[in-house]
């Protein structure tokens, strides 16, 4: 079972790149709200991709309750 990061180890590894909410949500063009949540809870799919490869972690890794199965795990009824 993988574990989601912690949203504070999310926002250390966009510091660490030198971003922050408000030069994401700029460079997006949304609300920083919608960055804050995203970290949370990946609701974003466009927020998702860009922090994902901002840091170099991949999305499932980030927030793994996004993507349960992975599609050649299912079975096939």
């Amino acid at each position: 079972m993988v574990v989601a990061w912690h949203p504070q180890d999310i926002i250390a590894g966009i510091r660490k790149c030198g971003w922050t909410h408000q030069r994401i949500s700029e460079h997006l063009g949304i609300s920083r709200s919608t960055v804050t949540l995203t970290i949370r809870t990946g609701s974003s799919p466009q927020v998702r991709a860009f922090i994902s490869q901002l840091i170099g972690v991949p999305e499932a890794e980030l927030w793994p309750f996004r993507f349960p199965c992975p599609p050649e795990d299912r079975i096939r009824r």
